[in-house]
């Protein structure tokens, strides 16, 4: 079928004299980046098989196009002739090197991306008319190393999905006890732990020996509640179940026993994502701190130039990220300083906000009114100007003067204790003459 479907639409492209002679590679390969328009051309001697060599990062993503867009937002304007792997995140590495690897068709499932787990030079051949890709190395890659860093909860917890990248690490004092909060949002949820988790989505072999979980599959934990649990050894795979509901989970590894009880949901959190803000990474965004009992949520950050964020609920997971994620309407629609901008509660995982301005600012986000500002951050007082005016001079000195000399009046003044001891005196005084002689 797939072969089929190739063949006509080849067909109708040559019939329309704009049969696609041309294929790219969309993605982490060299230097270049996402955009619609960018790709690295593939060669061909018979317009049909097309190969491309060239060295790849490990977990570099990529996937293919008979045709490049405009502008770098022009997705839809390519989607027609992207064809990508048959899943998201399809590894390539020592199990599939030189195997064939059939694609999707044009314009099916094209946010699918291959990935390539282990750094390396690489000779990727695409049979057209086939829809087919072979990945061979150039000589010896480098795989991942996995190390144990901690205690994860992974599985369908936490808007997580089954991926060897995504766990919720938990908390620990002694490296023996460690405890976390779990969320399960669908009507049941499936989890167990491991000790290290990879860089790419299935390295399961990898983290295989690091997980341990329930002493059978699908364990119903939910039946034994605030009781300690025998845990299974390192090596298995067997995972336990709890319903839709909030969990405090404690580990304990010299007993080897999961204790689980039920909880009140946590207070919500929101974060701000993008190139100025953890570099999208959907593990690290910046948390956003709540502004006393208002709607906002505020925080700090610096931009260096062009920068692309979004807000959201959620972190771990760019699955859970956009299921909660607050964004514009069109891709990188920009945002003024100063002014108030409406965001919308959207699974748009295309467009985000774009600002241009450098320098330190401060964001508040409010999720009820579904607004936020981003202003220029407030430079910090000047040593020894205590009356504000921007400069340190002998109206200064005066005023610390007038201060010791009994006027009320000023002694409110914060600003005039210049050298931080409690107490406005001669020293202040002379603490700005010195500051006004450059000593």
């Amino acid at each position: 079928m797939k072969k089929f479907f190739a063949t006509i639409c080849l067909a109708a492209a040559s019939i329309l004299g704009m049969q696609a002679t041309d294929v790219y590679i969309l993605g982490n390969v060299g230097d270049q980046g996402w955009d619609p328009s960018v790709g690295t051309a593939m060669t061909s001697t018979d317009g049909n098989i097309f190969t491309l060599t060239a060295d790849f990062k490990a977990s570099s993503y990529f996937s293919f196009t008979t045709k490049l867009a405009a502008t770098s937002t022009g997705w839809d304007e390519i989607g027609p002739y992207r064809f990508a792997a048959p899943w998201n995140n399809y590894e390539i590495n020592s199990t599939n090197f030189g195997e064939t690897i059939v694609c999707n068709e044009m314009g099916v499932d094209t946010g699918n991306a291959f990935l390539i787990t282990a750094a390396g030079n690489y000779t990727l051949t695409v049979n057209l008319e086939e829809l087919t890709l072979v990945v061979a190395p150039n000589g010896e890659v480098e795989e991942e190393t996995i190390t144990p860093d901690g205690l994860y909860v992974m599985g369908t917890v936490n808007g997580q999905s089954w991926n060897t990248n995504e766990g919720t690490k938990m908390e620990t004092t002694d490296n023996v006890v460690y405890k976390t909060t779990i969320a399960i949002a669908d009507s049941a949820g499936n989890f167990s732990f491991t000790k290290a988790l990879s860089k790419t989505a299935s390295n399961w072999a990898g983290i295989a020996p690091y997980r341990f979980g329930a002493l059978f599959n699908d364990y119903q934990l939910a039946e034994e509640l605030g009781v300690a649990v025998a845990l299974g050894d390192e090596g298995t795979d067997y995972s336990f179940q709890l319903p839709q509901g909030y969990y405090e989970l404690t580990v304990d590894l010299t007993a080897r026993t999961l204790v689980c009880t039920s909880t009140d949901a946590p207070a919500q959190k929101y974060y701000v994502i993008g190139s100025a803000f953890g570099n999208w990474d959907p593990k690290n965004p910046v948390e956003l701190v709540k502004d006393g009992e208002t709607d906002n949520y505020t925080c700090e950050f610096e931009f260096e130039g062009d920068n692309y964020f979004v807000f959201t609920g959620a972190k771990g997971s760019w699955d859970a990220i956009n299921a909660f994620r607050y964004g514009p309407l069109d891709a990188n629609e920009e945002v003024t300083e100063g002014a108030e901008v409406a965001t919308q509660l959207s699974t748009n995982g295309d467009a985000s906000y774009k600002m241009t301005c450098a320098g330190k600012y401060n964001v508040t986000f409010n999720p009820v009114a579904l607004t936020f500002k981003i202003e220029a951050a407030s430079a910090p007082g000047l040593t020894g100007d205590v009356n504000g005016d921007g400069a340190v001079d002998v109206s200064d000195v005066n005023i610390v003067l007038n201060i010791m000399l009994g006027n009320d009046t000023l002694a409110a003044n914060p600003a005039a204790d210049v050298n931080g001891d409690g107490a406005v005196d001669v020293s202040d005084a002379n603490a700005i003459i010195n500051i006004m002689l450059g000593l």
